[in-house]
């Protein structure tokens, strides 16, 4: 049956009527690659996404920096032209001083003018003096009010690469977990074919699978609460059993010690509710060189890459 327009238009107003079906379709819409096509042909909805990630106060900075940059360099340039006023002044009044020493040379008749006149020009100098103190003092605290605005400067940086540096280590564990959990659901929705005939799936996602592990734990009288979290086998990414032939996984796309240790954990829990439980990882690829080694010793059977332990062709191959 062919969808038609109205079709998809009633199914978007039913979504809308209801938010947690909402999330999970949007859950399972929104991966990388539909936001890319939003960034290209609903830049209007992309810019949504970027500004409710980042805060008003980080998108503000660009400007801030800006502005601020702008302050510094015009009282820069005010100092700047204030020098050069005075220098041409002082070029001036030593210019004169020297005119009048001439004129006190020229002959004693005008010695008393030239006195006065020299007298006169001491004063002016004098002033002048104490006018180049005020301004090497206004110049000095503008180069100390500088160095602050510059300190200033490099503080804001400081603050803008970390938050830059922050979003950019959000980002990449976002993406991380969103290409495990990705990676985890094909491996559940591949399990038959991993695992063999059986039934089973994630706790987490199937009701019947988590109402079957409560059971057993129920009927060999293990409570909720004298299971820790890392030994309970609801909390496993995968279950698949055979009659009472039972395989406990942990899923990762880079299989580590924690995750054999999770499900060595979880698979004795199984075990004291008297099933055959058997602990299994499944991954890509080993994290580490020695995690092989480490599975084999805790009794954990894997399907790694295209590695697959004996123990786990072995339950493939099992037929209650």
């Amino acid at each position: 049956m062919t969808l038609t327009r109205e079709d998809i238009l009633d199914a978007v107003r039913m979504l809308q009527g209801d938010e947690d079906l909402l999330v999970e379709t949007m859950r399972a819409l929104l991966d990388e690659r539909v936001m890319r096509i939003l960034l290209t042909r609903a830049p209007e909805v992309y810019e949504a996404f970027r500004r409710f990630v980042l805060t008003e106060e980080l998108l503000q900075l660009p400007a801030e920096f800006r502005e601020f940059r702008e302050q510094v360099e015009t009282r820069f340039d005010r100092l700047e032209t204030e020098l050069r006023e005075f220098k041409q002044e002082a070029r001036e009044r030593f210019d004169r001083l020297e005119r009048g020493q001439e004129e006190l040379r020229a002959g004693q008749e005008e010695l008393r003018a030239g006195q006065e006149e020299l007298r006169a020009g001491q004063e002016e100098l004098r002033a002048g003096q104490e006018e180049l103190r005020e301004r090497v003092g206004r110049l000095e605290a503008g180069q100390e009010e500088l160095r602050a605005g510059q300190e200033e400067l490099r503080a804001g940086q400081q603050i803008l690469i970390q938050r830059v540096d922050s979003l950019d280590e959000w980002r990449r564990g976002e993406i991380a977990r969103r290409e495990g959990a990705d990676y985890q659901r094909e491996i559940v929705r591949r399990a038959r074919r991993i695992l063999g005939p059986g039934q089973g799936g994630s706790p987490e996602e199937s009701q019947a699978v988590s109402d079957q592990i409560s059971a057993w734990l129920e009927e060999a009288g293990i409570m909720e609460d004298d299971v820790p979290p890392r030994s309970d086998p609801l909390r496993a990414d995968l279950v698949w059993w055979k009659g009472r032939k039972v395989a406990v996984a942990e899923i990762s796309v880079k299989v580590n010690g924690d995750d054999v240790e999770r499900a060595r954990l979880r698979a004795d829990t199984l075990r004291q509710a008297g099933l055959d439980a058997i602990p299994v990882v499944i991954g890509a690829e080993w994290a580490h060189p020695e995690t092989p080694e480490r599975a084999q010793k805790a009794g954990v059977e894997w399907r790694v890459g295209r590695q697959v332990s004996q123990g786990l062709r072995e339950f493939h191959a099992y037929a209650p």
